[in-house]
């Protein structure tokens, strides 16, 4: 495979100034719901970039539950690998990237737990199959074999039939509280537009960005 040689002319769209919203959570919402309308798949999907406190990186998708000016929702186990480096090093990145819209939003900054109630809410909510997976899996643990998990799965299967599925001790939420947001779009010849929120004080700069 000749990946040096692979190329992608972008062409769905174009950019301007005039066209952004004044309010980057408005404008990050406006194209969230677009994407969602276009059939875009996994339109909610996001790349969370976490590091130590010594520096060294990890990223990994996760699913983007809310979207606010209180920030951006994500959940996860607390004990897993980005919840370890987020209680370290609590200042994150979020890349959504949507191809068939040839768009992409980065969102940056700090990075805080949810309350207690805000993910005992959410948890309730998902599909009882989520819920069971959630509390069977030990995100980040090693397994000796797949069938430990699929046990441990069908034993609590059986152990909360009819019951309802508490929410596990290490599930918890997190809310990315962004202080920068870049606004992709790609543009034939690589002149892609590109737009940056910058957060300063109470304002939000509005900036072109060179490609």
């Amino acid at each position: 495979m000749d990946m040096a040689s692979e190329r992608k002319e972008y062409q769905e769209g174009f950019l301007s100034a005039k066209e952004l919203l004044p309010d980057p959570f408005d404008q990050v919402k406006k194209w969230i719901n677009e994407a969602m309308a276009s059939g875009e798949i996994e339109p909610t999907a996001a790349c969370l970039a976490t590091s130590t406190a010594e520096g060294k990186v990890s990223s990994r998708m996760v699913l983007l539950k809310q979207f606010s000016e209180n920030g951006a929702y994500f959940f996860t186990h607390t004990t897993s690998k980005k919840g370890e480096q987020l209680k370290e090093n609590p200042y994150a990145s979020l890349t959504i990237y949507w191809k068939s819209l040839e768009r992409q939003i980065i969102l940056e900054g700090p990075v805080e737990r949810l309350s207690q109630e805000i993910v005992d809410d959410y948890f309730s909510k998902r599909p009882r199959k989520s819920q069971l997976g959630a509390l069977a899996s030990h995100q980040g643990e090693v397994l000796q074999d797949r069938k430990v998990l699929l046990n441990r799965y069908q034993d609590l299967e059986k152990e909360y039939e009819d019951k309802e599925i508490p929410t596990p001790p290490s599930w918890g939420g997190y809310a990315l509280q962004p202080v920068l947001i870049e606004i992709w779009q790609g543009r034939p010849s690589r002149l892609h537009d590109h737009f940056s929120y910058r957060k300063s004080g109470s304002r939000w700069i509005l900036e072109r960005i060179s490609p």
